[in-house]
């Protein structure tokens, strides 16, 4: 399971997405009941695709997007629960990609040239943000 799965096809466009104040477990891989199989779950993959149940096959495209104030806490596994961003060639790339506060098992996120980033393909301004630090104990309008 991916948390964060956007992956347009059919040459759709997503654009000026938003998402903010989410706190995820990072003990999703046990309903996998394999802790090895966490290694290749993204917690947010950003993938324009094609599948076989598209009529167009073609890919869509990422712009815009913004991740605000997210969390994941749990066990900490290395090489797991990567940010993963891969544009496809041409229109279909991934563009504009803004994080901002991203607590990583406690630790803020401070460049998006080591992991848990994995930045590939056609993608471009994939950035880290300068924000406002959510103050610890502070809950999500989810949790409100």
């Amino acid at each position: 399971m991916t948390p964060f799965l956007i992956e347009p096809g059919e040459d759709m466009i997503i654009e000026d997405l938003l998402v903010e104040n989410v706190a995820v477990s990072a003990d999703y891989w046990r309903h996998l009941g394999n802790p090895s199989q966490s290694r290749n779950r993204p917690l947010i993959a950003l993938h324009p695709t094609v599948n076989q149940y598209m009529h167009t096959k073609a890919p869509g495209t990422i712009r815009r997007a913004r991740f605000r104030n997210l969390s994941l806490s749990g066990e900490a596994r290395p090489g797991s629960y990567p940010i993963w961003i891969h544009g496809k060639p041409g229109k279909h790339g991934v563009s504009d990609v803004t994080f901002e506060n991203i607590s990583w098992f406690g630790t803020t996120l401070t460049s998006t040239d080591q992991p848990p980033f994995r930045i590939e393909g056609n993608s471009s301004g994939v950035r880290l943000a300068k924000g406002k630090p959510r103050r610890s104990g502070s809950s999500s309008p989810a949790q409100r």
